[in-house]
């Protein structure tokens, strides 16, 4: 999603940016969408192919963070990832498993892959973030132009 932004002073000889309000606008825009993409898999029950991944033990809700840019590079700290991590307590990272699906037979008892034999054993699941976002849209536009606008400091 990109923000275009254009606003024209006249009479003034410079204007300060005050990176502060607009990290603090998309910090909150952030945590706003990591909350939709939560609730969209909050439902106990085993998934389907093609849905959200049902909850089982919410180690997959806890999984998904923010993760805000720094302040060093090019970007000044004016982005946010949302995403899921490994956290503590998985073993794999099975939000990468989910989003892709396996095929192929699960392992022998000596655990050695067993051949692909393309049919499914997990089908994919649909990832709750672009949902998340989508729906959240309008809001953080709204947000994120007002912050820029307040970000702007004219001095003579």
């Amino acid at each position: 999603m990109t923000l275009d932004v254009h606003v024209a002073l006249s009479g003034y000889s410079e204007i300060d940016f005050d990176g502060k309000r607009v990290r603090s606008a998309i910090r909150k825009e952030a945590g706003e969408v990591r909350k939709n993409a939560r609730r969209l898999i909050a439902r106990k029950a085993v998934s389907n192919p093609g849905e959200y991944p049902g909850k089982m033990t919410g180690l997959m809700q806890r999984a998904i963070k923010v993760l805000m840019a720094r302040r060093r590079g090019g970007s000044g700290g004016l982005w946010a990832a949302i995403g899921p991590v490994k956290v503590e307590g998985m073993s794999d990272f099975y939000p990468a498993i989910l989003a892709a699906g396996v095929t192929g037979k699960p392992r022998t008892k000596g655990h050695k892959t067993q051949a692909k034999n393309g049919i499914w054993r997990i089908a994919p699941r649909k990832s709750p973030m672009p949902d998340a976002l989508k729906a959240r849209e309008a809001a953080t536009r709204v947000a994120l132009r007002d912050a820029m606008i307040d970000a702007l400091v004219a001095r003579k």
